[in-house]
C-alpha cells in the first residue's frame, strides 16, 4: 500500500507498506527514491508494526561517475586479518540425501551449496557444511546441515537480532541443524520440522 512521501537523505521519496498475508514472513516498509526508482530506506516490522531492523542512506549521490578505489583501496590493507578463500560447490538437497517433507508457504529453494569449514585444531580434515538457501522474492531463509561435533554443538539454541533469528538444534543423533533468516520463529520452525533425512 501507497503511504504518501517522505524525504530520506535529502530526497523524496515514496512511502510503500508490503504487509504479508500470512504469518511466516515480516511486513516491509520502503523508501523508494521519487526520481530514480533507488531503495532509500527500508524497515521490517514486527507483528505490531514496530521496527525490527532499518537501514537507510544518510547521503546519497545521484547520476555521479562512479569511483571503485576508494571503497576498495581500504579493503585492500589486511594486516591482522587472515584471508579464507572458500570454494563452495554447488549440490543438490536430494542428492545429499536430505529433503523437505511439506514445502513453507511461498518459499522455494534457490540454491544448494557444500561449504569447507575450517579444519578442527590438530586435525587434517577439512568439514563441510551443506547450505540450501529458500526465497520467498524478498527475504531469505538459510538452512545449514552439518555432523554433530560434540565439543561445539552443546545444546539447542533460539537467538534473535533484529529481525533475524537463528535456531540452532540436532537433528537425529548424527546431523546439526542451523536455521537462520529475517522471518518469524515459527518459520524457522517449519523448516526445521519438514526437514528429513532420506540415506
Amino acid at each position: 500500500r501507497e503511504q504518501g512521501t517522505e524525504h530520506v537523505a535529502g530526497r523524496e521519496a515514496q512511502v510503500l507498506l508490503l504487509s504479508p498475508r500470512d504469518a511466516n514472513r515480516f511486513a516491509q516498509r520502503l523508501w523508494v527514491d521519487s526520481r530514480s526508482g533507488l531503495m532509500l530506506r527500508a524497515d521490517v516490522l514486527g507483528p505490531r508494526q514496530e521496527v525490527l531492523e532499518s537501514s537507510a542512506f544518510s547521503q546519497v549521490e545521484v547520476d555521479v561517475k562512479a569511483r571503485p578505489q576508494t571503497v576498495l583501496q581500504p579493503m585492500k590493507h589486511l594486516d591482522g586479518y587472515r584471508q579464507v578463500r572458500p570454494s563452495p560447490q554447488p549440490t543438490q538437497l536430494d542428492s545429499e540425501g536430505w529433503t523437505l517433507s511439506l514445502a513453507v508457504p511461498g518459499f522455494q529453494l534457490s540454491s544448494c551449496t557444500r561449504r569447507p569449514l575450517d579444519p578442527a585444531e590438530g586435525g587434517d580434515t577439512q568439514p563441510s557444511v551443506l547450505q540450501a538457501v529458500f526465497s520467498d522474492g524478498l527475504t531469505h531463509v538459510s538452512l545449514f546441515v552439518e555432523p554433530i561435533d560434540r565439543a561445539r554443538h552443546t545444546r539447542p539454541l533460539l537467538t534473535q537480532v533484529g529481525a533475524t533469528h537463528t535456531l540452532m538444534q540436532p537433528h537425529g543423533n548424527e546431523w546439526w541443524v542451523t536455521v537462520i533468516g529475517d522471518v518469524p520463529v515459527q518459520t524457522l520452525k517449519q523448516f526445521h520440522q519438514a526437514l528429513e533425512r532420506r540415506r
